[in-house]
């Protein structure tokens, strides 16, 4: 489950556990990813596996600050699991009085293959409530700039293939470079995960990427 918060829980047939991103410019807590793992038949409905954590999660959130957001990472569940998983995280923070804005749905890679079209239409269904949209290991695979198109997605998160040991890889850098400019022009925020070195926390800074997660990260914050 990575770098997970004291608050983690097990909730059968659910783990949940809270990961920081932070914004190392500011030295400050930025978001705290949710990590949701599901032990349960994948076929079942959605519904009711995420009452298992969802609660859970929103609670936490209520008490990580009023800047702190929380990206909720989507289990792969296809286009009719988000939209269950959307609904019931957004009727769970309403009951508990956490606005939709400090919501980030991270949507994992393979959901952007497989019939984009469903998923997109999914998200922007609710896309209306507030919250924001993340593409999570952005730069793995075969998904080519085009799904920054396809999703208009308000964040993305560079995969730690890419980030770890990007300073003795002069190919990395040219690709890491490369989604910058086009994140920039296209006004997407970037994270940059898998940051576990001073090189990498220094590289990336130098490029203007100020949003990180990471073992070595996770240090540039007042606590």
């Amino acid at each position: 489950m990575g770098r997970a918060d004291p608050r983690s829980r097990v909730c059968a047939p659910c783990l949940w556990g809270l990961d920081p991103i932070v914004d190392v410019a500011c030295q400050r807590i930025y978001a705290q990813e949710a990590l949701v793992r599901l032990a349960a038949d994948p076929g079942a409905p959605p519904g009711g596996l995420v009452d298992n954590w969802a609660e859970g999660v929103i609670q936490a959130a209520r008490h990580l600050g009023a800047a702190t957001r929380l990206a909720i990472d989507l289990p792969q569940a296809g286009a009719h699991g988000v939209a269950g998983i959307v609904e019931t995280v957004l009727d769970a923070a309403q009951r508990a009085g956490l606005p939709a804005e400090r919501l980030i749905f991270e949507i994992p890679r393979e959901e952007w293959g497989p019939g984009p079209a469903m998923v997109h239409k999914v998200l922007a269904d609710y896309r209306g409530a507030g919250f924001g949209v993340a593409l999570d290991h952005f730069g793995v695979g075969y998904a080519g700039l085009g799904v920054l198109v396809d999703f208009h997605p308000d964040f993305i998160k560079i995969d730690a293939s890419l980030v770890r040991g990007i300073g003795e890889s002069r190919s990395k850098q040219a690709v890491v470079k490369g989604v910058l400019s086009v994140a920039r022009d296209l006004r997407i925020d970037v994270t940059a995960t898998g940051v576990d070195g001073a090189y990498e926390v220094s590289w990336l800074r130098a490029q203007g990427v100020s949003f990180m997660q990471g073992c070595y990260a996770a240090t540039f914050y007042s606590t």
